[in-house]
């Protein structure tokens, strides 16, 4: 049913039989009823009831942590589902205006899926939701709407740093900016706003004195950076990651702007030997370096590429099976068995033999009894190809070593099963 069709077949009903249908609905355990609390009560988000959700949240998160065949510690599909819900209140909230309570909600599941990470859950995911959905907010805002919650979250004091994130994101004027700016100024945690607000309307001996004379985080002299890059300012970026690095030199950060500022000045010698240096230390996609390398010289600079890595015990596979390089390829692939996977298409055809034999080994070495089910699936699809070009004896004696080896490791025999290699 269209969302036409079923406004024309609520509009011919009467309000009783609506009413009615609402009410049972309720009685049958669906959520309308707390839907139609958030979209039409005055009073429907009080403390009490922020405490509750919050308490909700924490309860559901902490006891719907399960491990996959991975070994990975995530969330269930109870888990799941009850944030869908959450996050479908979130939505009733921003559609019928009520922004301060979605605000609110939203940071409940921050805090909640921040503290995840103490149960050895990765929350990245989850709060890329969060962010998505808190931006989204800001978005729907306009006029006076806007002009309200940009207030609420300046006066409220909310923990965290997304209300003040959002704040700045709702300040259309340099006065909402100068009173953000003022209630960041001495706020531990303002750090971010307070210079983002430098950046849009500061000078920049403010801005400068704001990076050199405080103790700032790297994140800081990096953003720095960025906005020079964007203001094509390249020798402003070159010194900002200067002294960022003194002060961090654990940050990789600083070569990515160093190469994007030389590469945006047209300075490309500089750009190649910095590209050439981060290739080698795997820190950069070899494709980079193609694109700063004249095509005569690519042969000459992906053989000196390789040298270097391998006098540091590292290999540089993808790069050898673009420039077909492929008797490097072998010699990496004999030596790093598990490059195989990869790379058995590219030595194929040059050498038949070589790539069987390397792949029989890799087979016949790839499972054992503590394997997961996504190890198990690879080794399937390796033996199916082993199959393929050749190999299918090989293949089956693998596969009935294995079974007598592990007889008990269900997902290995799932997994050879689902590709067709037994019955």
């Amino acid at each position: 049913m269209t969302t036409d069709e079923l406004r024309a077949l609520a509009e011919g009903q009467d309000k009783e039989t609506l009413i009615e249908f609402l009410v049972e609905e309720m009685k049958a355990g669906t959520s309308v009823d707390v839907h139609l609390h958030i979209a039409f009560s005055d009073d429907w988000f009080d403390e009490d009831r922020y405490a509750s959700k919050q308490r909700w949240m924490a309860l559901v998160l902490a006891n719907s942590i399960t491990v996959d065949e991975d070994g990975e510690r995530v969330l269930n599909t109870f888990a799941e589902r009850a944030l869908a819900d959450f996050y479908q209140e979130v939505a009733i909230a921003t559609a019928f205006g009520r922004l301060k309570e979605a605000v609110a909600l939203l940071l409940i599941a921050d805090e909640e899926i921040s503290a995840l990470v103490d149960y050895g859950v990765d929350p990245i995911p989850l709060q890329e939701e969060v962010d998505d959905r808190f931006l989204a907010i800001t978005d729907i805002a306009v006029g006076k709407q806007r002009t309200e919650l940009f207030q609420h979250l300046l006066e409220s004091r909310l923990p965290g740093e997304y209300p003040l994130r959002l704040a700045l994101r709702l300040a259309d004027t340099d006065e909402q900016r100068r009173a953000l700016r003022a209630r960041v100024e001495h706020d531990p945690d303002g750090e971010e706003i307070a210079f983002e607000l430098l950046l849009i309307d500061g000078e920049r001996e403010e801005q400068e004195a704001f990076l050199f004379e405080r103790d700032v985080s790297p994140i800081r002299w990096a953003r720095a950076a960025i906005d020079a890059l964007e203001s094509k300012e390249w020798e402003r970026v070159l010194s900002y990651c200067t002294e960022g690095e003194k002060r961090f030199t654990s940050w990789s950060v600083w070569d990515q702007l160093r190469l994007k500022a030389h590469i945006g000045s047209g300075d490309r010698k500089e750009a190649r030997a910095l590209a050439f240096t981060m290739v080698v230390e795997e820190r950069l996609e070899y494709q980079i370096l193609e694109t700063l390398v004249p095509d005569e010289e690519w042969d000459e600079t992906v053989e000196q590429v390789r040298l270097r890595m391998e006098e540091q015990g590292k290999t540089c596979a993808p790069m050898l099976a673009a420039a077909e390089k492929y008797e490097h390829l072998l010699l990496q692939v004999q030596q790093h068995l598990h490059l195989i996977d990869e790379h058995w298409l590219d030595l194929r055809d040059e050498y038949p033999e070589q790539t069987m034999l390397l792949l029989t080994r890799r087979c016949a070495e790839m499972v054992d009894s503590k394997s997961s089910r996504k190890e198990c699936a690879q080794l399937a699809k390796l033996l199916g190809v082993l199959k393929r070009i050749g190999g299918r004896v090989e293949a089956e004696d693998i596969i009935d070593d294995l079974l007598e080896l592990y007889p008990k490791k269900r997902m290995l025999k799932e997994e050879l099963r689902r590709a067709g290699l037994i019955e």
